[in-house]
């Protein structure tokens, strides 16, 4: 199989700067040089790739078994040990059989039905505790609520107690940081990344013997740190990635959704009555919060590789090629759905977005995030129903140019009611 030769000139991928401070624009104007939703990429030191906009293309690319996650089989020169950890031993980046054993053994947990019956009211609790600790008056949500809510719902669900929210928090920002400043990050970062990695997993060890002598014990799984120690298909490093994974993948995820999915409702009064008016309608609501993030899209972009030479979108892709699929793009691909950018909460085809994957890596958490953002907006509108924007919230992105987050949205909570 040969190459297609791109006929024009390939695109460089520069995702800091402009990309990250308005990736929507900067998608829409790639869509109007490449109509066709697929264009070629240039990589740092020349290498040839593709970038995806059209949805049904990086829907085809999400499925097909052609194009896996990709992790570096020997460490990546320059990143810290234990991101080495979490990059090479977690579902992250595993792909094939192995993937399938690891998820299989936690997807259970994430199951609607199963969430429904065992954890929604633990989480419905959670939230109304953070929502209740909020003052009333204007405020930083971002800094608050959209903080706390995914640190305290996984802290509960994970089973960790003792745990104040600012150590959680700080773990998960510094551990992450030199990963949000691409192209821009130092090596004071990495070593302060490492130190917070190395201090979050010695905690989260210890966690796992506790859990360890629980099951000696023969007491019953009690929660999520529970189901990773007892696992037959971890040994111990793979445990250890897992329990990291699961607190940083969770505070991204839901901390980014619940920003901006928190300002398109607050910046659209109509849908925002819908949203209210429909509380408790659980056919409504599942729609509702698949449009939020369809237009929250928290992930802005997704790679992988080709396994194989293979085709996609009518050319020819040798094996090893690279992919990037630009989520928020294909979730505001107009021949996919209509009026893109508007935020339409009945819309039909909502439950199409791609904010949380497809395919073999498909967000696995994904059900229990829809769970906590559906909790979290209709508690914070009910307890607040004066709740507005201050100004046009002084929106500021967060420092990642591959989440779509916020670290500050003010708004006026107004008053309380009980």
């Amino acid at each position: 199989m040969t190459e297609a030769k791109p006929e024009i000139t390939p695109e460089k991928l520069t995702l800091w700067g402009p990309f990250r401070d308005d990736p929507i624009g900067v998608a829409a104007g790639l869509r109007d040089k490449h109509p066709s939703g697929i264009f070629p990429l240039e990589y740092p030191g020349g290498r040839i790739g593709y970038g995806i906009l059209s949805y049904d293309i990086g829907r085809d690319a999400l499925l097909s078994p052609d194009f896996i996650r990709w992790a570096p089989p020997n460490p990546k020169p320059g990143r810290a040990p234990m991101a080495e950890l979490v990059y090479t031993q977690s579902l992250l980046n595993l792909n094939g059989p192995e993937l399938v054993t690891q998820r299989r053994a936690f997807m259970e947990l994430f199951k609607p039905g199963h969430l429904q019956a065992t954890l929604a009211g633990q989480i419905k609790d959670i939230i109304t505790h953070v929502v209740s600790d909020l003052e009333p008056g204007a405020g930083n949500i971002a800094q608050t609520l959209g903080f706390f809510l995914p640190i305290d719902v996984m802290s509960g669900l994970m089973g960790i107690k003792h745990l104040p929210r600012e150590t959680f928090q700080r773990w998960i920002l510094t551990f992450l940081a030199p990963h949000n400043h691409l192209g821009g990050s130092s090596r004071e970062m990495w070593l302060q990344s490492e130190a917070a990695g190395v201090e979050m997993a010695s905690f989260l060890e210890a966690e796992l013997k506790e859990r360890d002598q629980r099951a000696a014990d023969g007491k019953p799984v009690a929660d999520l740190l529970d189901r990773i120690a007892r696992s037959e298909v971890l040994d111990e490093k793979p445990r250890l990635a897992m329990a990291i994974l699961f607190m940083v993948a969770a505070f991204d995820t839901t901390q980014g959704s619940f920003g901006r999915g928190l300002l398109a409702l607050l910046s659209a009064p109509k849908q925002l009555k819908l949203f209210r008016d429909h509380q408790g309608d659980r056919n409504f609501n599942r729609r509702a919060i698949s449009e939020l993030l369809r237009i929250a899209s928290p992930t802005l972009t997704t790679s992988r590789h080709a396994d194989k030479d293979t085709q996609l979108g009518g050319i020819d892709m040798p094996k090893g090629t690279e992919l990037l699929l630009f989520l928020n793009a294909m979730n505001r691909d107009p021949a996919h759905f209509p009026d893109p950018n508007k935020l339409d909460l009945e819309r039909e085809n909502a439950g199409d977005q791609l904010a949380l994957g497809l395919g073999a890596h498909f967000c696995m958490g994904a059900n229990l995030a829809k769970l906590e953002l559906e909790h979290a907006w209709g508690e914070l509108l009910r307890t607040f129903p004066d709740i507005a924007l201050v100004g046009d919230g002084n929106v500021e992105p967060g420092p990642s140019p591959n989440f779509h987050d916020v670290q500050r949205l003010d708004v006026n909570l107004g008053a309380r009611i009980s």
